[in-house]
C-alpha cells in the first residue's frame, strides 16, 4: 500500500521556494499531516496484471505565472510514477500550458518505457480546447 499521488501538490507548494514565509510552510505542512491522520486506511494497490502497457496522463493547471503540472504513468494498470511541479516556463494561454504537460508527460513516459524496455507509452490528456 502506497501514500495516493495527490499528496505531492501538497508537498511541491510546501517546498517551494515562493513560500519564504516559514508560519504558511507550517501552517501548509499541519494541513498534510492532517490529511495523513484522516486517511490512513487510503492509497495505492499495485494489483498483478497480464500486460506491462505503459499509460501516461497529464493536466495542467493554467496562470499567467508558471502553471501547475500533474502527471502519473501506469504501467499494466498500476501506478507506478507520478508528478506534480511547476512548469519549466511560463505559458501563454491554457493550450500553451496544455502542450507543455503533454512534452513533460510524454518525456516521463518515454523514460519509464526506456527503463522497462516495453512497446510505446500511450500518453492522454484532458484538455478540451477550441477547435
Amino acid at each position: 500500500l502506497f501514500r495516493s499521488p495527490e499528496i505531492t501538490y501538497a508537498q511541491s507548494r510546501i517546498s517551494s521556494p515562493s513560500t519564504k514565509n516559514l508560519v504558511q510552510a507550517m501552517e501548509e505542512g499541519k494541513k498534510v499531516l492532517r490529511y495523513f491522520s484522516g486517511t490512513k486506511d487510503c492509497g495505492l494497490v499495485s494489483r498483478k496484471s497480464k500486460g506491462l502497457n505503459i499509460v501516461a496522463y497529464g493536466d495542467a493547471n493554467y496562470s499567467t505565472n508558471r502553471s501547475q503540472t500533474g502527471i502519473v504513468v501506469m504501467v499494466g494498470g498500476n501506478t507506478v510514477t507520478w508528478r506534480s511541479c511547476k512548469q519549466p516556463s511560463t505559458a501563454t494561454s491554457s493550450a500553451d500550458s496544455e502542450v507543455q504537460v503533454m512534452q513533460l508527460t510524454a518525456a516521463l513516459g518515454e523514460l519509464v518505457k526506456f527503463l522497462i524496455g516495453w512497446a510505446n507509452p500511450e500518453c492522454g490528456c484532458d484538455a478540451q480546447l477550441g477547435s
